[in-house]
C-alpha cells in the first residue's frame, strides 16, 4: 500500500535548488548569529528526504578556518534534511588538489 500526500516529489533539480538556497541561507544567517532551533524549523517546513541521500564536497583545506566552518555547515545541513556528506580535504596542497 502506497502512502499519498499532498505534496509531489521533488526532483533532484528541485533538490538541488533547495539545497544550495537553504546553504547560501545558512551561510547568510550563520552570519547573524541563527538560532539552530530556527534552521531546524525551516528543514521541517521544507521536508526532510525519506531515503538517503549523499553528497560530496571539498574545498582548499579545512586548516582555513572559514574551510573548517564550511564543513560544519555543510554536516549540519546535511543531518537536517537525511544527506550523507562525504568530505574531500584539499590539505592546502595544489598538487593533491589536481589528483
Amino acid at each position: 500500500m502506497s502512502k499519498k500526500s499532498g505534496k509531489t516529489p521533488l526532483s533532484r533539480r528541485d533538490f538541488i535548488h533547495g539545497a544550495t538556497a537553504a546553504g547560501a541561507a545558512g551561510a547568510l544567517f550563520g552570519g547573524f548569529g541563527m538560532n539552530p532551533f530556527m534552521a531546524a524549523a525551516m528543514a521541517q517546513e521544507m521536508g526532510r528526504s525519506e531515503k538517503p541521500l549523499k553528497a560530496a564536497f571539498s574545498n582548499a583545506g579545512l586548516q582555513a578556518t572559514w574551510c573548517a566552518q564550511g564543513k560544519q555547515a555543510a554536516e549540519y545541513w546535511g543531518k537536517l534534511f537525511n544527506v550523507d556528506v562525504t568530505w574531500f580535504d584539499g590539505e592546502l596542497s595544489a598538487t593533491k588538489q589536481r589528483s
